[in-house]
Order: structure tokens, then C-alpha cells, then sequence
């Protein structure tokens, strides 16, 4: 004869195995969840930062070209007054007006240059939201598989019992003969 009380315990366990299982996933699912929407509000400080260090560059492209002209300006005036006059004047003048134009070129190029890192950790960001989206997924799949071998497990037990006819021998309430 079957034991009652090894059938209810068996099945009481599997539902319990069952149920951690389901929540186990469902916890990790909830923390993937989470780290999801930190990534993607990671990548969105990103965006915003690369459209800033964009705008950044651009306005000390002009300032350095204002500061060029500044130069220019008051180079040309001293030059004047000290009699400096044609060509060497001309040549001074131009080598001046480069390497001011050159430095806002290098500005604006350092600003490209940090704008694309941004970039590349906006998508690294982005990425990683995806990532977790699936690891999320994932854990609940697993809950769920989980707590159908539990429920498996317990209902062969069960079955493997009634198949024997008594009690298995591991029962405490099994009769000794």
C-alpha cells in the first residue's frame, strides 16, 4: 500500500521546487530588466554628451578663429608703425593666418574625435540593453523549464512508488519486517 503522507511530501516538494524555480527566474528576469534601462539610459547621457562636445568644438573653432583675427589685426598694426612693409609683411601675415586656422581645425578635430567616442559607447550601451533584454528572457525561460523537471521529477517519483506498490524505502514511516 501506497503511504499517503510520502505522496503529499513528494508532491509538495516538487510544487515547491516548481515555484522557486519560477521565481528564481523571475528575479533575475527583474535585475536584467533593470541593468536594461540603466544601459539605455547610460547610452542616452552618451547622445547627449556627444551632441555637446559637437557643439563644444565648434564654438572653440570660431573662438580660436576670432583670436587669429585679434592676432592678425595687431600684428598688422605694429608691423605698420614699425615700417614692415610688403612681402615679409605678406608672408607673416599668411604664416600667422594658417597656423591660427590650423589650431581651429585642431580644435574642432579634437571634438570629432571625443564626439566619436561617445558614439561608440552609445552603441556599447545599447548593445548591452539588448544583452540583458535576452538574459532576461532567458531566466524565465529557465524558471519555467525549471519547474517542469521539478514537477516531472516528482510525479516519476510518485509514479516509481505506486509502480513498486508500498512505500519507498527511503520513507520514515516505511514498516520494518
Amino acid at each position: 500500500m501506497v503511504d499517503p503522507f510520502t505522496i503529499v511530501l513528494l508532491a509538495a516538494s516538487a510544487a515547491i521546487g516548481a515555484v522557486g524555480a519560477i521565481k528564481a527566474g523571475q528575479a533575475t528576469a527583474a535585475a536584467a530588466s533593470e541593468r536594461e534601462e540603466v544601459a539605455k539610459q547610460n547610452a542616452e547621457v552618451s547622445g547627449v554628451n556627444r551632441e555637446a562636445v559637437i557643439k563644444v568644438a565648434g564654438l572653440a573653432g570660431e573662438d580660436q578663429d576670432q583670436l587669429t583675427l585679434s592676432i592678425l589685426g595687431t600684428q598688422s598694426a605694429r608691423q605698420g608703425s614699425s615700417g614692415l612693409t610688403g612681402l615679409s609683411q605678406e608672408l607673416s601675415r599668411k604664416t600667422a593666418r594658417e597656423l591660427g586656422r590650423k589650431d581651429a581645425l585642431n580644435e574642432i578635430r579634437t571634438g570629432e574625435i571625443e564626439a566619436f567616442n561617445f558614439r561608440v559607447e552609445q552603441e556599447n550601451q545599447l548593445s548591452d540593453a539588448r544583452i540583458q533584454r535576452g538574459v532576461g528572457k532567458n531566466a524565465l525561460l529557465q524558471g519555467f523549464i525549471g519547474a517542469g523537471q521539478s514537477l516531472v521529477g516528482g510525479a516519476t517519483a510518485i509514479g516509481k512508488i505506486q509502480a513498486a506498490g508500498g512505500t519507498p524505502v527511503f520513507s520514515p514511516l516505511r514498516r520494518r519486517t
